[in-house]
């Protein structure tokens, strides 16, 4: 479902409640005028996630060009987590067929990485925070 304007508090919340304790991890004490800026990001291409249950429990940002899928982010409510939600985006964004490789980056304190790898996605590089993930097909 696309995100709206008016869902900035959800999001706000969910990016808080899925991004402050990597961030903290790094020194960084991010406030809600920062948290907001990574919200409005690329908002356009911003989809909430559903559960079975119509309830919200994520939001994914994506987008095609050409052959690559970019996933700008990911994020799963804490409350959801390790339930599969994350791996079955993921599964669906790449159901398109004309998608070659699937790109990304995921802070180093943050353990999606694992579930990215599971996936088949390799650090392709390493940045001072992040680490640079693509899939090929």
């Amino acid at each position: 479902m696309p995100v709206k304007s008016e869902d900035e508090p959800f999001l706000l919340a969910l990016r808080k409640a899925t991004m402050t304790e990597h961030l903290e991890a790094m020194g960084k004490s991010p406030s809600d005028d920062d948290h907001k800026m990574h919200i409005w990001y690329c908002f356009e291409h911003a989809e909430l996630i559903l559960n079975e249950n119509s309830d919200v429990v994520g939001m994914v940002k994506s987008f095609v060009d050409g052959n690559t899928l970019e996933i700008i982010q990911l994020q799963i409510s804490p409350h959801y987590q390790n339930q599969g939600i994350g791996r079955s985006v993921i599964e669906k964004l790449l159901e398109d067929p004309k998608i070659l490789e699937v790109q990304l980056s995921v802070l180093k304190q943050n353990p999606a990485r694992i579930l990215y790898e599971r996936l088949g996605f390799a650090i392709e590089r390493e940045g001072e925070e992040d680490y640079f993930m693509r899939l090929k097909r």
